[in-house]
C-alpha cells in the first residue's frame, strides 16, 4: 500500500511505494534524494504468566476437596505434569523509527582505473591517469562528491559538487577557497586544496526552505544572494539577502521580485540586481537595478541605454559596470551610487536569436560579449566574437572564429580557456590551440580562480574543479 512521507528539504508530501523503506527516494517537488523515514512495526507484547492461572486455581480445588477427604485424589489430576515458569517481563520498548542520515563517510578503496576514466570515444586517449582517493575520514565533504580525480596533459579534472543547479560558483578573493550552494538551500564554503566543508548552512526561513537563486557575491555589507520561498508566486517573493560570510546568517533582506542576478565587488556598497527569471511556468522579467545595501534603495537603471537586463559584469575592483543591448558592450564608470557612462563597443554580435552573456577577466584587463543560442547553449558556427580591451571597448585584443559555450580568461598565464562544441577543453595560449579531450557535460560557465591556474566549471546540474601547471611560452 502506497504510504506518504515528508521531504526533509522542502517538507513537501510524497506518495511513495510499498517496499520503499531503506531505499533512495527522489522528492517531487525539489528534486533531491532522500531515504524516507518510515515506523517499524509494533512488536507483539511478552507473555503474561498464564500458567500461574492455573495453578491459583488448582491450589484453591485442592484445599475445599481435601476438606471433603478427596484431596489426594484432586492433587494428583488438577496438579500440572511441567514446571511452569512465570514471565514477569517488562513490555518491550517501541523500535526507533528509521531517521534520514548523512552519507557515510566514503573510506578509501581500491577502484579500477578503467570505471574512472572518461570516454574519449574512438580515439585513445593521451597519458590518461587517475588520481588517488584524497578523502579524509574525518572531515565533511559535499554530498556524492567523487572520490577520485582524472589527469590528462597536466591538467586535472574533478567532479566536487553535483546537483548545483543553475547557482553560480564564487571564489574566495584569495583563491584558498571557495562558496557553492548545492541542493538549492546547502550554502557551503569549500577548503580549495581538498573540497572539504569548512562551514555550511542550510537556509530555512519559518521551517520552510529558502531557495538561493542566481548564486553569491561579494560585497562590502557581506555575501549576497538572491532567495525565494514560495514557488508558487513565481519570483514575484524573491529578495536581496546580505548574509554574514562568516555565519552564513541573513543581515537584512531587501525586496527584488523576478531577480535572477546579483552581482557586486567587495569594495563596494551598492549592487546590480537583474538577470533571467528562471521559472518556465509564467515567471515575469525583473528590471535591471542598482540596490543601495545600507539603506536598502532599490532604483531602475535609466541612462538612455537600453539595457538587457539577463546579463551584465562588474569588474572585480568595483569601478566599472559592463552591460549589453544583446549587440554592442557599454561601459560605465562606478562613482559612489551613481553610473557615469564611458565608451561603447562596436556591434559584436548581430544575430537577434541569441541570448546575450558579458564577461570580464579576473584581473579585470579583458571582456567579452557571447550570443548564446539558447537551443543549443553555445555560440552558433558562423559567428566570430572578440575580446577586448576591458578600459577602451574600441581596442580589440583577438577574434575567435570557432564556437564554444564558455570562455575565461588565466591572468596567471595569459591564457584563455574554453568549453567547445566537442565539450572538450581548450587552451589558448601564446603558442598553438591545446585541447584537452575530457568528455563531460558541455560547460555553460568558467570561473577563473583570482590568481590563476584552476577554474570552476558549471556543467548542467554539477561543478567540475579543473586546475593545470603553468603553460609554455606564456
Amino acid at each position: 500500500m502506497p504510504m506518504s512521507v515528508t521531504c526533509p528539504s522542502c517538507n513537501s508530501s510524497n506518495r511513495i511505494p510499498d517496499g520503499s523503506a531503506g531505499k533512495k527516494v527522489r522528492c517531487h517537488q525539489c528534486k533531491s534524494v532522500f531515504v524516507p523515514s518510515i515506523p517499524a512495526p509494533e512488536p507483539a507484547r511478552a507473555a503474561t504468566g498464564s500458567n500461574s492461572v492455573l495453578i491459583l486455581a488448582g491450589a484453591a480445588v485442592f484445599f475445599v476437596l481435601g476438606a471433603c477427604g478427596v484431596g489426594s485424589v484432586a492433587t494428583y489430576l488438577l496438579w500440572p505434569r511441567t514446571p511452569v515458569q512465570v514471565v514477569n517481563a517488562p513490555l518491550a520498548k517501541q523500535q526507533p523509527i528509521i531517521e534520514v542520515k548523512k552519507p557515510p563517510v566514503i573510506e578509501e578503496k581500491k577502484t579500477e582505473t578503467t570505471k574512472r576514466v572518461p570516454n574519449f570515444g574512438p580515439n585513445k586517449a593521451p597519458e590518461t591517469k587517475v588520481v588517488g582517493n584524497t578523502l579524509d575520514a574525518k572531515r565533511r565533504y559535499p554530498r556524492d562528491i567523487d572520490e577520485f580525480a582524472t589527469s590528462l596533459n597536466d591538467v586535472t579534472l574533478r567532479k566536487i559538487v553535483p546537483s548545483i543547479y543553475t547557482h553560480t560558483p564564487l571564489w574566495h578573493p584569495d583563491g584558498k577557497s571557495l562558496y557553492v550552494v548545492q541542493l538549492h538551500s546547502h550554502i557551503m564554503r569549500l577548503d580549495a586544496e581538498d573540497f572539504s566543508i569548512l562551514k555550511d548552512r542550510i537556509y530555512y526561513e519559518d521551517k520552510k526552505p529558502v531557495y538561493i537563486r542566481g548564486g553569491l557575491t561579494h560585497s562590502s555589507e557581506g555575501l549576497l544572494a538572491l532567495g525565494s520561498v514560495d514557488h508558487a508566486l513565481k519570483g514575484e517573493d524573491i529578495h536581496l539577502i546580505i548574509l554574514d560570510p562568516e555565519t552564513f546568517l541573513p543581515a537584512k533582506k531587501i525586496p527584488c521580485p523576478n531577480a535572477g542576478l546579483v552581482l557586486s565587488a567587495p569594495n563596494l556598497s551598492i549592487a546590480f540586481v537583474g538577470g533571467k527569471n528562471t521559472y518556465s511556468d509564467g515567471g515575469k522579467q525583473g528590471d535591471l537595478r542598482i540596490v543601495n545595501l545600507k539603506s536598502g534603495a532599490v532604483e531602475k537603471l535609466d541612462l538612455g541605454f537600453d539595457f538587457n537586463p539577463q546579463s551584465f559584469q562588474v569588474s572585480p575592483d568595483g569601478q566599472a559596470f559592463f552591460g549589453t543591448d544583446g549587440k554592442s558592450l557599454v561601459r560605465f564608470r562606478i562613482d559612489g551610487g551613481k553610473l557615469a557612462h564611458v565608451d561603447t563597443s562596436a556591434v559584436l554580435v548581430d544575430n537577434n536569436q541569441t541570448e546575450p552573456r558579458v564577461g570580464v577577466s579576473p584581473d579585470g584587463s579583458s571582456v567579452w560579449l557571447l550570443g548564446i543560442d539558447p537551443m543549443t547553449e553555445r555560440v552558433p558556427a558562423n559567428m566570430q566574437f572578440t575580446l577586448l580591451d576591458a578600459r577602451n571597448l574600441k581596442r580589440g585584443l583577438r577574434s575567435l572564429g570557432f564556437p564554444v559555450s564558455a570562455l575565461a580568461f588565466d591572468p596567471r598565464d595569459q591564457s584563455w580557456l574554453f568549453s567547445d562544441s566537442q565539450q572538450t577543453l581548450v587552451f589558448l595560449t601564446k603558442g598553438p590551440l591545446e585541447r584537452i579531450p575530457f568528455k563531460m557535460p558541455r560547460a555553460s560557465q568558467i570561473v577563473v580562480r583570482p590568481n590563476g591556474g584552476a577554474a570552476l566549471l558549471h556543467c548542467g546540474p554539477d561543478l567540475y574543479h579543473v586546475h593545470w601547471l603553468p603553460k609554455a611560452g606564456n
